[in-house]
């Protein structure tokens, strides 16, 4: 009978039974029953042959059967077999051989093949996996997902093919980590041209970018990449810390700043009427500016004439913006082409720093209104005319030629330097510089004051019977 096993006792093939009945032949006394050991012979029937004189049987030899992976201590075994020991275990050992298996670890991520590890062991053994743990570990460290990479080759075993390796295909991928960065994005608003200085107002906000990682490389994975790593990709998003004072898309990362409203400025206008501030993670920082212009302004000043009650005598009108000097050099020329017509300034109310003011303009009506009033000048003019007397004598029967006596009447009077009259006593309050009209004649006397005119005596001629008559 033959056996194969493994040294553990494991059976790997049917036992080989082989049977032969050997026979013995002897000569026995009848009388003593004494065997004559002289004439004993053996013959057999069966699997074997037998040694006529000897007994012992020889079996067949019997091929150790083929057992892929494993090899026998024996390639046929050849049994023999007595009557006194009939039977006969052989036991044939088989031997595990040593089989390879090829483990290829592979970069699912990029496609690299990143090492190729051999393990070697017994036929139908497992396969060890501690060294392959080790690289996976390492990768691990490096940045890898290793998670389940071992799967393909747990509790798998050797097998029995002593000519091909086993080959097995592990995949690892890159770990994917989720990291983050906080700018700050500030938006400043300074204010230009404003009468008074407004200080610039500040909005700031940190703005927070959380973005996917390879954590093999380091780098960024960009979103054209993201296929390669599935699920474990996200997309980078954004947060703000304020909403109060902005808003920031989660996708784009766009910031938009609440609106601030330009603070206005009487007699100025602003452009921008409101600030929308827009910035984005890469240009976080924005300035704007806000420019005052001083709106165009008038003011209105009215020349009037106190002695026509108050009548305009005209009306200038000064242009300029808020905040400018008005000028004073228009309404001076005005006043010194009055003064040259005859008028006498009184009062001026326009003051030599005008500048304009931030009030609008009513409805084509200033909102600066200046009075100057002015009066008639007075001027002296002299007038001179000719006077005479003439003495005419009648009643003579001599014809007395008639005596004429000439003079010129000079009268000196005040007169309104702007209408030109002579300016009459009863009004003489209302001019300053008024003198009362003076009169002045030669050859003659004449009262100063009321110009009435005393000529010289004329002795009448001394006729004969006559009287003479003086006419003037």
């Amino acid at each position: 009978m033959s056996i194969y096993q493994t040294a553990d006792g494991t059976t790997k093939a049917p036992t080989a039974t082989q049977t032969a009945i050997v026979t013995r032949h002897v000569m026995v006394d009848d009388v003593t029953g004494d065997e004559d050991g002289t004439t004993v012979t053996y013959t057999v029937t069966g699997d074997g042959t037998v040694d006529a004189a000897t007994g012992q049987v020889a079996f067949a030899s019997i091929d150790t059967p083929t057992l892929a992976g494993y090899t026998a201590n024996h390639k046929t075994v050849t049994a023999t077999a007595t009557m006194t020991s009939p039977t006969k275990h052989d036991v044939v050992v088989y031997t595990p051989t040593t089989q390879t298996a090829t483990v290829t670890i592979v970069d699912a991520t990029t496609g690299a093949k990143l090492t190729t590890m051999t393990l070697t062991g017994s036929s139908n053994s497992t396969v060890p996996t501690d060294a392959v743990q080790t690289y996976l570990d390492k990768l691990k460290a490096a940045g890898y997902n290793v998670t389940d990479a071992l799967t393909p080759l747990l509790q798998q075993t050797f097998d029995t093919d002593d000519i091909v390796d086993q080959p097995y295909m592990l995949t690892v991928t890159h770990h994917v980590s989720q990291q983050s960065e906080t700018r700050t994005s500030t938006n400043t608003i300074k204010y230009i041209g404003a009468p008074t200085v407004i200080d610039p107002v500040t909005q700031t906000v940190d703005v927070t970018r959380t973005y996917s990682v390879d954590d093999v490389t380091g780098r960024e994975i960009q979103a054209t990449d993201a296929d390669k790593y599935g699920t474990a990709y996200q997309a980078e998003h954004f947060t703000g810390s304020n909403d109060a004072v902005a808003t920031v898309d989660g996708t784009t990362g766009v910031i938009t700043y609440q609106t601030i409203p330009t603070k206005p400025q009487a007699g100025y206008t602003a452009k921008p009427d409101r600030i929308d501030a827009v910035a984005t993670f890469d240009n976080l920082n924005v300035n704007e500016v806000v420019q005052y212009d001083a709106k165009p302004q008038r003011a209105q000043i009215t020349f009037t004439d106190a002695m026509a009650d108050n009548r305009v005598i005209t009306t200038v009108y000064l242009k300029g913006e808020t905040g400018g000097a008005m000028d004073q050099a228009e309404v001076q020329a005005q006043i010194a082409a009055l003064e040259k017509a005859g008028y006498v300034l009184v009062t001026n109310a326009f003051p030599t720093t005008a500048i304009f003011d931030a009030q609008d303009d009513g409805d084509g009506v200033p909102s600066q209104l200046y009075e100057i009033v002015l009066k008639h000048g007075v001027t002296t003019t002299t007038d001179t005319k000719p006077i005479s007397s003439t003495i005419i004598y009648q009643g003579t029967t001599t014809k007395v030629p008639d005596k004429v006596v000439s003079a010129e009447v000079t009268k000196t009077q005040s007169v309104d330097a702007v209408t030109g009259d002579e300016i009459l006593p009863a009004d003489a309050a209302k001019y300053d510089g008024y003198q009362a009209p003076k009169y002045a004649l030669a050859a003659a006397s004449v009262d100063a004051q009321t110009g009435a005119v005393t000529f010289a005596p004329v002795t009448t001629p001394s006729m004969p019977a006559t009287q003479g008559i003086q006419r003037r």
